[in-house]
């Protein structure tokens, strides 16, 4: 679908913006379809030989178990009626819906399946048709829901997590950390730490077997002479620091200590944990790409 198209109704009703969204939750035009996806890929309870097919019916109610979802479901042998009180119960609650979305996703599908890549494919466009704030995401072997950010910003992510080294796996666990269905800022902004330690380590402290992104910030300002930025500016040594800077406003951001100073928050906000991230992003970017170089 075009972009630029808007139906009729919202052409001079609504502003482009409003009409685009994103939308979080599941808006009323969404969940019918979104809930058709879902139930066709997970598998039939109506079974050939007895009506209904009990191993059907246990792939339902395991999902209600790991989504700490509860469906009424009381007796056995009315479990044919278990795919019906699911769609009750998400009329009801819409938003668990998204949760089923990516359960799916990530026990169902399968990456290596073509014909689950389609599925996926299909997911992404009706989301984006639909305006969610909603996309579909991987790790390793696994998709999953993630919170849709900017095109650019996104590209920029996709290119070090294509990658197959370690920084850009730990990269892959931030991202789902912070963007995912059900978001952990602070394992979010532990594992972006340790994509920039993965990168920086070879570059920065080769030798150095118990080297942390302390040791490193240490290192390059301690003798900013043994490095160089690729970057037209007066000072190299300055550029150096000023890496360091970036880097300090990472680590030292983590709350990793317990401490009895009240001032100090108990919890990392997810606004934290995302701005971290973005900004180890670069860092990764610039010590995997030769962008900061060991000069001796």
């Amino acid at each position: 679908m075009s972009s630029d198209w808007r139906p009729l109704h919202a052409r001079d009703s609504v502003s482009p913006a409003e009409f685009d969204g994103p939308y979080d939750g599941v808006p009323e035009w969404l969940l019918p379809r979104l809930w058709e996806w879902c139930e066709n890929l997970m598998p039939s309870i109506w079974g050939r030989t007895y009506g209904f097919d009990p191993m059907a019916i246990r792939a339902w109610r395991d999902m209600g178990l790991a989504l700490h979802i509860a469906v009424p479901d009381a007796y056995v042998e009315e479990g044919h009626k278990l795919q019906g009180a699911w769609y009750e119960h998400i009329r009801g609650r819409p938003d668990h819906l998204l949760s089923v979305a990516d359960y799916v996703l990530s026990h169902v599908l399968q990456r290596s399946n073509t014909g689950d890549q389609k599925s996926v494919a299909e997911l992404g466009g009706m989301l984006s048709d639909a305006g969610s704030v909603w996309e579909v995401s991987s790790e390793g072997a696994l998709w999953y829901l993630s919170r849709r950010v900017g095109d650019e910003a996104r590209a920029a992510a996709d290119s070090i997590m294509a990658g197959s080294d370690r920084a850009a796996e730990y990269m892959r666990r931030a991202w789902r950390s912070v963007y995912g269905r059900e978001p952990h800022p602070a394992d979010g902004y532990r594992d972006a730490i340790r994509a920039v330690e993965a990168a920086a380590i070879p570059v920065v402290s080769p030798l150095n077997t118990k080297a942390t992104l302390g040791t490193i910030i240490a290192d390059l300002r301690a003798a900013p002479h043994k490095w160089t930025v690729q970057l037209n500016h007066p000072s190299r040594e300055a550029q150096v620091r000023a890496v360091a800077d970036c880097l300090d406003l990472v680590w030292k951001g983590d709350l990793r200590h317990g401490t009895p100073d009240e001032a100090t928050p108990v919890a990392l906000t997810l606004q934290e944990a995302e701005a971290a991230l973005h900004l180890s992003l670069t860092m990764v970017k610039w010590f995997r790409d030769g962008i900061v170089v060991r000069l001796e």
